[in-house]
């Protein structure tokens, strides 16, 4: 027996937790001053997929979220409060000395949100 309510059994349930994520990214999204257009660029995305996201009307994946967490420089649980947050300064992945693509540490590589 389940003790929760999947979504499957309860849409409205769904809807509502994927709206309150949209209205999140876009609040977060408008108060750094991009475009949805130029974010959606930032993420990889394509607008329109954006614009569904912002609606509700996509369910974004585990691994899209974290792609519009480091975007907005937020923690992904960060998407799922209401509490307001300071964008926090992200290590480069050669501060962090994180091996690249080719095993080798990735020394003066560029990272795919360059910070301002």
């Amino acid at each position: 027996m389940a003790f929760y309510i999947t979504g499957r059994d309860s849409p409205v349930v769904e809807n509502n937790i994927r709206q309150k994520l949209g209205l999140r990214v876009k609040e977060l999204r408008t108060a750094t001053g991009l475009s949805q257009e130029a974010f959606a660029d930032k993420c990889g995305f394509a607008r329109s997929y954006m614009s569904r996201v912002e609606r509700g009307g996509a369910n974004p994946s585990v691994d899209a979220l974290q792609v519009l967490a480091i975007a907005l420089g937020v923690s992904i649980k960060d998407l799922f409060t209401d509490n307001p947050v300071k964008p926090k300064k992200r290590q480069t992945t050669a501060s962090r000395g994180v091996p690249g693509a080719d095993g080798n540490h990735s020394q003066g590589r560029k990272t795919a949100f360059p910070q301002p």
